[in-house]
């Protein structure tokens, strides 16, 4: 893949100064949220540089002081725990990266404005011309580079934090729901730095040593003798936690020509839209981070087919709202994390 090419046709219109953005900390439970936009010379390659969660974390820290010395500017956008709460993980990651382009300054610290923005799926609203594109840091160098300088600067900060909160392992996980940071909040209760609209329903551990059913199912689900897809049974532990909470399931794979929402839902006076992501580790991110702004954007299509089609579901209903389902499943083991409006 030649990841300059978006770059070097853009540079070939005439546009010189490209800003390249990406965020981290999307899906963390602890600390801000930050981005990075980079602005790098025409030309120039970076061999081996990728998405930042795609590379090691000596890698990172091997190419950080790389794009810092050749990049003609660099800017740093972040939005703290607080305001996260309030405006919700989308917002801020929107106001992040506008930021991150706003603070672009040269190495001498002199404010640098683009000509051009390319950010990383977002398609955020900038008075430049820009494009989002879907899964950027993996196809743009510039976005790669972005990533790197974004990641690499809140772990450093969230290695220093630990310092001040020791007991909740943050130089391992940098935030993140890890099992060891599950159990720390459950134990210790949260910071002041802690998103407590992430954290509300966290954590549910579930045992299944004796699965839904006649007690024959296997942990993959189905009958005896057969699997059923991590998918499929991620959806059916969430449907199960949700009943044990109160809620009212009203539909399951509700599908439309646009695409499908997997859960709907009635929480007492709330409509609830649930996209349900499964996983059995965490080496390839956050299940979170797979709802992706365009997977995001057709979930919202949907709904609102589904309101005009369903309207009976809106009888005693306030407020709607876009829930996300992190489900973990290890062994006869599994775990849930429910983030609610999350977009």
């Amino acid at each position: 893949m030649d990841r300059c090419k978006i770059e070097r046709d853009l540079h070939e219109k005439g546009y010189e100064r490209i800003a390249c953005i990406d965020e981290v900390g999307r899906g963390c439970l602890f600390g801000p949220v930050m981005a990075a936009a980079v602005i790098l010379p025409k030309d120039l390659v970076i061999e081996g540089v990728n998405d930042s969660k795609k590379i090691s974390e000596k890698k990172r820290e091997a190419f950080f002081p790389v794009i810092e010395e050749k990049a003609l500017a660099i800017g740093y956008g972040r939005v703290e725990p607080e305001e996260i709460d309030q405006i919700n993980i989308r917002n801020a990651t929107k106001k992040a990266m506008a930021m991150a382009v706003e603070n672009l300054k040269d190495p001498d610290g002199n404010k640098v404005v683009p000509d051009y923005v390319l950010v990383d799926g977002e398609n955020i609203d900038l008075p430049y011309p820009r494009e989002g594109i879907i899964q950027g840091d993996q196809k743009v160098q510039g976005i790669s580079c972005a990533s790197i300088m974004a990641k690499v600067a809140r772990d450093r900060e969230m290695v220093k934090l630990a310092l001040e909160y020791p007991e909740y392992g943050l130089e391992k996980h940098k935030g993140y729901g890890t099992k060891q940071h599950r159990d720390a909040l459950g134990k210790l209760g949260a910071t002041p730095l802690h998103r407590k609209t992430f954290i509300s329903r966290i954590p549910m551990a579930g045992d299944l040593t004796k699965p839904q059913g006649s007690g024959n199912e296997k942990l993959t689900g189905g009958k005896r003798g057969n699997t059923k897809p991590l998918g499929d049974l991620g959806e059916a532990l969430a449907m199960k936690h949700f009943k044990e909470k109160g809620m009212i399931i009203l539909n399951e794979k509700y599908r439309t020509p646009l695409g499908e929402i997997d859960l709907v839902m009635k929480d007492g006076e709330e409509l609830a839209f649930v996209e349900v992501k499964t996983r059995r580790s965490e080496e390839y991110g956050q299940p979170i981070e797979a709802v992706t702004p365009k997977k995001a954007e057709t979930i919202k299509k949907v709904a609102e087919l589904y309101l005009a089609m369903e309207k009976q579901a809106l009888k005693g209903i306030s407020e709607i709202r876009f829930d996300v389902v992190e489900v973990y499943i290890k062994s006869r083991q599994y775990k849930i994390i429910h983030h609610r409006r999350m977009f």
